[in-house]
């Protein structure tokens, strides 16, 4: 019966050992930057003229980051920022109001070669919806449509017998 407590104390041991050693392993990789970037872009769709907004983390400390968005040949440069001491970032853009309409892959990438990248997709501005046309002057009922009906119709009588 003592074996059996041994082996069970052991394999405890190993497996909190394990869980020690991925911990700090972990650890290590976030605040040495090799954690791999991530990017975020909101929002995804927006139309020529408007704003998004990338944020992103995973980057070197203190680095400078340049953003840019391509597609179908078309590349533009969206800007720079740096990263602060975590490793993380946020850029507010406008695009230019005559950007070609399409998905564009936005890319962040550090001095120290730390890149990600995310998409957005720049669609048409929708048409807001038209309003009805206001209404004007005081609303015509039935009843009065047929006062006005039967005082034509006994007027055209009138003029008819006077002939």
């Amino acid at each position: 019966m003592q074996k059996g407590r041994k082996v069970t104390a052991r394999r405890s041991a190993r497996f909190a050992t394990a869980i020690v050693f991925a911990i700090v392993l972990a650890v290590g990789l976030i605040s040495t930057g090799l954690a791999a970037a991530t990017i975020e872009i909101r929002p995804s769709t927006v139309s020529p003229g408007g704003k998004i907004t990338a944020e992103g983390s995973g980057y070197a400390a203190n680095a400078t980051i340049t953003v840019a968005a391509s597609a179908a040949g078309v590349t533009l440069s969206l800007g720079t920022t740096r990263s602060d001491a975590a490793g993380k970032f946020s850029l507010e853009v406008t695009l230019p109001a005559i950007v070609p309409l399409g998905t564009f892959q936005v890319s962040a990438t550090d001095t120290a070669g730390n890149t990600a990248s995310a998409s957005v997709t720049v669609a048409a501005a929708s048409a807001a919806p038209s309003a009805a046309l206001p209404r004007t002057g005081e609303p015509i009922t039935m009843l009065a449509m047929g006062i006005a009906g039967a005082a034509g119709l006994a007027a055209g009588l009138w003029l008819r017998r006077r002939r």
